[in-house]
């Protein structure tokens, strides 16, 4: 781990910022502190105050080639943008006119990450200016041109704004607005009952932070199953064993019921609001219980009727949406349908996940959205790639959910070719056509033991034909 921060610039059109430096002492403090982080001190290296972009490079190089399971770069201090829209770090030394000699590019940092570092895992978090644009840099622009250029188990880019936002640094602050928040954050623990604070966890209490106190929004970038990773000990973990599959007692319904869950999705239908990130966001806070009941019970949480329900708000309530956002009133039936249906799969219920998608027709209403297509791109990824995201905190330690979940929208897309002609796909589709998965084999085998109604062989031979012609 290495944290980078400039806090004094001999650039007069730099201010200075104190609070950068108190940003390390207490992010390093934290990390080696045995009740959080517990890192070996010298496996956490304080850069602070570097001069010019060369000796910053060399001393995070050297540390990235080192690392074999995973490696964390955080930066905090000014950013700058150049003419052609490209991040820059600025250092002690940055001269504002000569950017590209004088700071560090993020273009060379993400280079360097994807061609250096041997680490499985690759974490940036970047409390900058302009931070945002690290995301679409590290995960490009076109997330499939760059996916394909290196074979990575999990990268994750944190970004304290949005890609034309100015970072926030109070005058008197002890540390800079973000990661003032992300420490408060990683002392107070996330209440999921797990041992550690994963960043799939971190990243929706950040988001609910800093809108209450009227920050910018942070931005995040996944690649592989990488929001699982801990960035800490969760100090609320009292030691108590998570839940086994077959629970022990049953989930709170005063949180989690339907109809609160109903009501809660209603409210926000009725914000006159249509900014697409920020509904998704809306929703997967007051979602968040219901799912946490579905992984807990299983699929035996309300069932299907959570489905029907929440679809049944799609088109009842809320002010008019411009037409290019209407998919986004699907979203909180498409959300709690891959829960439901993750968990029957689990239980090896396939007759209930045909049941949830072709007796109810919920097919028809969710692929004509085309929602889970991987070429409709959010402002953080794919649909399929924020479902796995939002879901992964509640079902990762109940299950395999990185293979159950690719078996999910596997059978669904087979479901959808199968009754339409037509499949949206999913995350799994890109290794489906370059021969990286096993996910056919997999649930074509399940399905033969409980022959279904329809001709999957056949489905799934329009799937393959589907995915080879979008990824191949």
């Amino acid at each position: 781990m290495v944290l980078v921060g400039a806090s004094e610039y001999s650039s007069a059109e730099l201010v200075d910022l104190p609070a950068v430096r108190r940003n390390l002492e207490d992010l390093r403090a934290l990390l080696i502190d045995p009740a959080y982080g517990g890192l070996p001190a010298d496996r956490c290296e304080v850069v602070l105050d570097p001069v010019d972009g060369v000796s910053v490079y060399r001393r995070i190089a050297a540390a990235a080639r080192e690392s074999t399971d995973t490696f964390v770069l955080y930066f905090a201090g000014h950013g700058r943008v150049d003419q052609r829209g490209d991040l820059h770090l600025c250092l002690a030394g940055t001269d504002v006119d000569a950017l590209k000699v004088s700071a560090l590019a993020y273009d060379l940092v993400r280079e360097l990450l994807t061609e250096m570092c041997p680490a499985d895992n690759r974490v940036v978090i970047i409390d900058s200016c302009f931070a945002g644009r690290a995301v679409s840099t590290m995960a490009g622009d076109d997330p499939e041109s760059w996916q394909g250029e290196i074979d990575i188990s999990g990268t994750y880019v944190l970004a304290a704004v949005p890609r034309n936002s100015k970072a926030l640094a109070s005058p008197g602050a002890r540390n800079t607005a973000f990661t003032g928040m992300l420490l408060d954050l990683l002392r107070e623990g996330t209440p999921s009952g797990q041992a550690y604070s994963t960043f799939g966890e971190l990243y929706p209490r950040l988001v609910s932070q800093a809108r209450q106190r009227a920050y910018p929004k942070p931005i995040q970038s996944i690649v592989g199953s990488v929001a699982g990773l801990a960035l800490s000990r969760n100090p609320r973990y009292d030691g108590t064993p998570v839940p086994p599959v077959s629970p022990v007692a049953p989930p709170s319904r005063e949180d989690a019921s339907l109809a609160a869950t109903v009501l809660a999705v209603s409210e926000i239908e009725q914000k006159p609001r249509v900014d697409l990130a920020e509904r998704l966001d809306d929703y997967d806070l007051v979602l968040r219980p219901l799912i946490t009941a579905i992984a807990r019970d299983l699929a035996e949480h309300d069932g299907i009727e959570v489905v029907v329900e929440l679809l049944a708000t799609r088109t009842s309530v809320g002010p008019p949406m411009p037409r290019a956002l209407l998919p986004v009133r699907a979203y909180p039936g498409l959300l709690a349908g891959y829960a439901v249906g993750i968990a029957a799969l689990y239980r090896k219920d396939e007759v209930l996940v045909d049941q949830l998608l072709v007796d109810q027709d919920l097919l028809r209403t969710l692929a004509l959205w085309r929602v889970v297509d991987p070429l409709k791109v959010l402002p953080n990824g794919t649909v399929s790639a924020h479902l796995r995201t939002v879901l992964a905190p509640s079902f990762t330690s109940r299950m395999d959910f990185e293979r159950v979940f690719e078996e999910y929208e596997y059978l669904r897309s087979l479901l959808e070719y199968h009754h339409l002609g037509t499949t949206s796909l999913g995350e799994f589709a890109r290794d489906l056509a370059r021969g990286r998965t096993t996910v056919a084999s997999r649930v074509l085998n399940r399905l033969r033991a409980r022959p279904p109604r329809w001709d999957a062989t056949a489905a799934a031979q329009g799937v393959e034909r589907y995915a080879k012609q979008r990824f191949s």
